[in-house]
């Protein structure tokens, strides 16, 4: 079975497109023991030339923003008798709201993938392929490594990413991350991290910055403490850059601060979200982001040379448009955000 699997773009005016989503190269990962040929598209940097495509199975994965150009390539490639499965956020939260889904889709994976896909692809083999399939996950042991080999990492400003833990603890209310997976928060084995940072950073004809950087594709990998320091100490030996997103509330734990910086921290995505307080007790943040702590927690981080991406969202009900941008910006640039 020849499998491809297609991510859509997100082009910037930038020659080469930001680190790739690592969705497609996992479920490359899961795919690669039932297929003959495996081929990722990621639309960031490709276009699809149908006349030359034409695999038996076709893997999409999108957005709700993106949505549009996979319906379309999906049904494209089902007139030319390609079957099609489609996974991701935006399949598990609107199949049962966009007809669009099941009208252009063979089948959708809800949730998880590790289990899901491949039965499905057992089941397209056998000719008894369902139209839905949802298999949570209660850990994530031996998951598999990501195929980044399958991806041009000439294209990228850096390829080699990785998955620590999955899910949240906390209960946002904007945020999707419960609805996908669910309450839960699984964590790979450390060691399994382990040795997937140094088989990804190690592929052949890497650039410096594939071997040097890692960056992690997690939601909140310092929300359990003890298995963050455990894979930070373990981090230290192979003196890597690493990156990834969590609170801005880590700032905290002076113990984790010194154990980033000696793991190789780089940088951090944090959700600041806002600086109004109304807005975060509305979105059940206030035990997390203390708006009156965030330059401390943000200069106890710059002190260590650690950079901050900080996030902030406008729109919310509470939001005063006359004196909304200008505090916040003036609020930001005190705190010194890197970005």
């Amino acid at each position: 079975m020849h499998i491809a699997i297609v991510t859509p773009g997100h082009p910037s005016y930038r020659k080469k497109s930001f680190p790739p989503a690592l969705t497609a190269p996992y479920l490359a990962g899961l795919a690669t023991p039932y297929a003959r040929t495996v081929k990722i598209y990621d639309l960031a940097i490709q276009s699809i030339d149908f006349s030359k495509i034409v695999p038996d199975l076709a893997l999409f994965t999108t957005t709700m923003a993106q949505a549009d150009q996979i319906f379309e390539l999906a049904a494209c490639l089902q007139t030319r008798g390609v079957k099609t499965i489609l996974g991701g956020p935006y399949a598990t939260l609107a199949h049962r709201f966009d007809p669009r889904i099941e009208a252009v889709f063979d089948t959708v994976v809800l949730g998880e993938g590790e289990k899901a896909l491949p039965q499905a692809i057992h089941d397209l083999q056998a000719g008894r392929l369902k139209p839905t399939y949802a298999i949570p996950l209660t850990n994530l042991d031996g998951v598999p490594f990501s195929r980044l080999d399958l991806l041009d990492h000439t294209q990228y400003m850096s390829t080699s990413a990785v998955i620590g833990t999955r899910g949240c603890v906390h209960q946002c209310n904007y945020c999707s991350i419960r609805d996908i997976y669910g309450p839960k928060y699984l964590k790979r084995p450390v060691d399994e991290v382990i040795e997937e940072i140094k088989f990804q950073t190690a592929r052949p004809n890497l650039q410096w910055l594939d071997r040097k950087l890692v960056q992690f594709w997690d939601d909140n990998p310092a929300a359990d403490l003890d298995w963050f320091h455990n894979l930070l100490e373990k981090l230290i030996p192979l003196k890597k850059w690493w990156l990834s997103q969590m609170c801005l509330n880590v700032a905290d734990n002076k113990e984790t601060v010194k154990l980033m910086k000696a793991s190789g921290c780089r940088g951090i995505f944090v959700g600041l979200e806002s600086i109004n307080r109304e807005i975060i007790q509305s979105q059940r943040k206030e035990k997390i982001n203390v708006i009156d702590n965030y330059k401390r927690q943000c200069r106890t981080l710059l002190k260590h040379r650690l950079c901050i991406v900080g996030a902030v969202m406008f729109g919310f009900d509470e939001d005063r448009k006359n004196s909304t941008f200008d505090a916040t910006l003036e609020f930001l640039e005190d705190m010194g955000l890197t970005l």
